[in-house]
């Protein structure tokens, strides 16, 4: 089943953990919600507008 754009902000936005320490790879994500990585790039970027995604240094990836 094909999942909308809206579907799966809110995937990536609930599999989000709070701090650096929680932090997830685009990896990690499209492994929690069975999406590509082109798909939770472009979430991640939407959500960015409205919410505070925070992209963690060195690699570790994003939380909120």
């Amino acid at each position: 089943m094909k999942r909308t754009t809206e579907e799966i902000e809110a995937l990536v936005f609930n599999a989000l953990g709070v701090g650096k320490e929680r932090a997830l790879s685009r990896a990690d994500l499209v492994v929690i919600t069975q999406s590509r990585d082109r798909q939770e790039r472009a979430a991640i970027e939407a959500l960015r507008h409205d919410k505070a995604i925070v992209t963690v240094q060195g690699g570790k990836g994003c939380c909120l």
